[in-house]
């Protein structure tokens, strides 16, 4: 998995500056179904949390997932982002 490593470059060679910063928009997905025993949700052991686990007990999981998922997309991407 070299996307980090990537495309950003991909992103700002193919577009300028003024485009990255007026039209242009870097769209990214997050799904928990990818955070493999990170940040995956089961319904079997093998992920970071069950499915059945309470709400409460899940919600501080995935905040920490995001926030660090969302701080790479912060310092790796210049422009507008989505």
């Amino acid at each position: 998995d070299n996307f980090w490593e990537t495309v950003p470059g991909w992103y700002s060679q193919t577009f300028s500056q003024q485009e990255r910063h007026s039209w242009a928009v870097f769209d990214i997905h997050w799904y928990t179904a990818w955070g493999g025993d990170k940040c995956s949700g089961r319904t079997v052991p093998g992920g970071r949390y069950l499915c059945s686990q309470a709400v409460d007990e899940v919600r501080p999981m995935l905040h920490t997932c995001i926030e660090d998922d969302m701080a790479k997309f912060a310092g790796k991407v210049d422009g507008l982002k989505s």
